[in-house]
């Protein structure tokens, strides 16, 4: 059962398996994986007031 909390991207676990194919290779009782993601900003004079993002390199 996995927990999400939206504030900060952040998963919280139980019981992660990791498989290579078919075959597991790792097990954990408990887990956490955290996401970040750069942004780029693609805002111009047409955008107005707002401000624009494209999505970025993973990290």
């Amino acid at each position: 059962m996995a927990i999400t909390t939206n504030d900060t991207d952040l998963v919280r676990g139980q019981d992660l398996l990791i498989f290579i194919g078919t075959d597991p290779i790792a097990y954990a009782k408990t887990c956490s994986l955290e996401m970040t993601m750069d942004t780029i900003d693609t805002s111009n004079k047409m955008s107005g007031a707002f401000k624009t993002y494209l999505v970025g390199q993973m990290g």
